[in-house]
């Protein structure tokens, strides 16, 4: 099990790499961290990281995560941690990771909190009650009835042979005839 802490890392370190993106903000950060801890207990039945989220005006929150980058305000975070590396993800946590990543990755932020706030959503649960607490198990029930495609799913729907299978480092391993 990975950190809140190390996906926020990945997101931001995805979003700085991109030279066309618009960067990460915090709020955005918070709504890719909520996609990728219920796309993983999807896939999983386990939680990707054990922080909570907690439903804020804007929908669900990691505190901590929240309270590390305020001090950027609405503009992009710059800096990843000094000690962070994509290395100490486990292969299910990359593939979800990325996975999260090129299905939320085109919606704005401002799509990415409506999606949050659906009626049926953990974060409206909470906002209806006094508990500001998104539970773990709130989460993964709702995400267990969404299907979240993986990389090879979405290249399998180009209709292109791109790949066979992953290898075990998680690289993508081309057909003979195409190396």
């Amino acid at each position: 099990m990975t950190t809140a802490k190390y996906v926020a890392n990945f997101f931001i370190e995805l979003a700085n790499d991109d030279e066309y993106g618009d960067g990460m903000t915090n709020m955005r950060l918070n709504k890719l961290l909520y996609f990728a801890q219920g796309h993983y207990f999807a896939r999983t039945g386990t939680p990707l990281f054990n922080d909570d989220f907690e439903a804020w005006e804007y929908g669900p929150v990691v505190s901590s995560i929240y309270q590390q980058f305020k001090n950027y305000g609405r503009k992009p975070i710059a800096d990843i941690d000094a000690d962070y590396s994509n290395e100490t993800f486990n292969s299910d946590e990359l593939e979800v990771l990325l996975d999260v990543a090129m299905k939320y990755g085109k919606y704005s932020t401002s799509e990415l909190v409506n999606m949050t706030h659906r009626n049926d959503s953990p974060w409206a649960e909470c906002s209806k009650s006094a508990s500001q607490v998104i539970t773990k198990k709130q989460i993964k029930d709702y995400f267990s009835n969404q299907s979240l495609p993986t990389f090879d799913d979405m290249l399998s729907a180009l209709d292109i042979p791109l790949c066979e299978k992953r290898s075990t480092d998680g690289f993508i391993l081309l057909p003979q005839n195409m190396s």
